[in-house]
């Protein structure tokens, strides 16, 4: 798609709700950079038969979020070639607004609670056997100036062109990476 954007901000409460689908989640993640997929290769990407994935990836279409790329003549049927409307996807609903708020967090419990389920399902498969625990989750509060922040952002950033890169079985482990960067008020004592 030679007009692709670098990043689609996703912004109204109604599409950040949507994505509070695991699986439409999991379908945004299997594209890698520049990746064309029809819906084969995301059932096999994602682990889920084709028939669950056709009213997801049209939701996500009507939210701007994927592009059918090509439909081709396949036997007696057409099939269709998608890739996302950008190279990074942005959530960023108004949390000035109670809509905004609960959209957020509903879509922050979503995250997490995946998060939760990839981590109970490490714990049940062994994949964790012979990991420290510093190697699989953290948790930190400190009182950040402008400029941590902005270091802390700008290594998310990097942490993200990483996965971003390695989306697609090859060499490697797959791993399940979900960040949280809160700002928080001082507890009242």
């Amino acid at each position: 798609m030679a007009n692709k954007r670098k990043v689609t901000k996703v912004n109204s409460p109604k599409a950040v709700s949507s994505l509070t689908s695991p699986l439409r989640m999991e379908i945004l993640q299997a594209f890698g950079t520049g990746d064309r997929l029809t819906v084969g290769d995301l059932a096999e990407r994602v682990g889920k038969p084709r028939s669950s994935l056709y009213y997801h990836i049209r939701k996500l279409i009507e939210m701007g979020l994927l592009v059918e790329v090509e439909r081709k003549l396949k036997g007696k049927k057409y099939e269709s070639s998608f890739e996302t409307a950008s190279d990074r996807i942005i959530i960023q609903a108004n949390t000035s607004t109670k809509p905004g708020r609960e959209a957020m967090a509903k879509l922050i419990r979503s995250m997490t609670r995946q998060a939760a389920r990839d981590f109970e399902r490490a714990l049940e498969t062994h994949a964790l056997d012979g990991t420290k625990a510093a190697d699989v989750g953290r948790r930190q509060r400190a009182w950040l100036t402008e400029d941590d922040v902005k270091k802390v952002d700008e290594l998310f950033t990097k942490i993200e062109a990483i996965c971003a890169k390695r989306r697609t079985k090859g060499k490697g482990r797959l791993y399940s990476v979900t960040s949280l960067f809160v700002p928080l008020e001082p507890e009242k004592t």
